[in-house]
């Protein structure tokens, strides 16, 4: 057995706890976290409607962009008004302001954020709670703290506001999105299941493979547990943190993905 790589250390960010439907596609996971001390050093450039009117975007990072959104209902002081926060990672603000996420190619994504606000639009749609479920995507909250949100599924555009708000943590994660081909199969075909699912941090892996990779990230795509295993059989594997997981198995260049929770 060939120990590759184990992280044992997990960002405060994650929204731990989170339940949402979306799976990721077959591929390398991608994440964009937005840097909000960077924001935070600008925002007097922001509030500046000739530089930066309503409708552009204040901060660009991968797939991920932060707009500066006009509000309709507010004609004469509709636009986002930032102001410098207490703490530099977190970013505060009047009115609204748009997340943007319409560059990823694939349908599938999540957006993970903290917030303090009285609305949330989700591609036009006023949401009724911080827990939904509709047609094409989801809403969630953490156990913990339902301030902490992922909206997971289909959608491109998420607006927050309403009045003074606060947001932080905002990570957009996604697959490759590749189409499927002969080197993607069924998970049966590779890793048969992962077992209990949902667990408490111990659960079992039975792989009818030998040398097979068995990579774990979590929401922020981040590797959390990487590990080659020469023989076939039921391995055994602990995360030590409650969370949102995606296990992904490698084998003769064939690669599976599956989502698991840890409570």
């Amino acid at each position: 057995m060939e120990i590759l790589f184990t992280l044992k250390s997990f960002k405060k960010t994650l929204a731990c706890g989170l339940l949402f439907n979306s799976f990721l596609s077959f591929g390398q996971i991608n994440y964009d976290c937005a840097d909000i001390s960077q924001i935070n050093d600008n925002v007097s450039n922001y509030n500046n409607d000739m530089s930066y009117p309503s409708g552009s975007a204040i901060y660009s990072v991968g797939n991920l962009d932060i707009i500066k959104t006009y509000n309709t209902n507010d004609p004469i002081n509709g636009s986002t008004t930032f102001y410098a926060a207490g703490d530099p990672d977190q970013l505060k603000f009047d009115s609204w302001l748009t997340i943007e996420t319409s560059r990823v190619e694939c349908t599938e994504r999540s957006l993970s954020l903290t917030a303090f606000f009285s609305e949330i639009i989700v591609d036009g749609d006023t949401m009724p709670s911080r827990i939904y479920t509709g047609e094409k995507f989801t809403i969630s909250h953490s156990f913990s703290n339902a301030n902490q949100l992922m909206i997971s599924g289909e959608f491109e555009t998420v607006t927050i506001g309403g009045m003074t708000s606060v947001v932080s943590n905002i990570c957009l994660t996604y697959g490759t999105c590749a189409s499927t081909s002969s080197n993607e199969v069924n998970n049966t075909n590779i890793a048969s299941y992962v077992y209990p699912n949902p667990s408490n941090g111990q659960f079992s892996i039975n792989l009818p493979e030998p040398n097979s990779i068995v990579e774990i990230f979590n929401t922020l795509g981040e590797l959390v547990y990487s590990e080659k295993f020469n023989n076939t059989g039921k391995k055994q594997i602990d995360i030590n943190s409650p969370g949102v997981y995606f296990i992904s198995v490698t084998n003769n260049g064939i690669n599976q993905q599956q989502k698991f929770i840890v409570k």
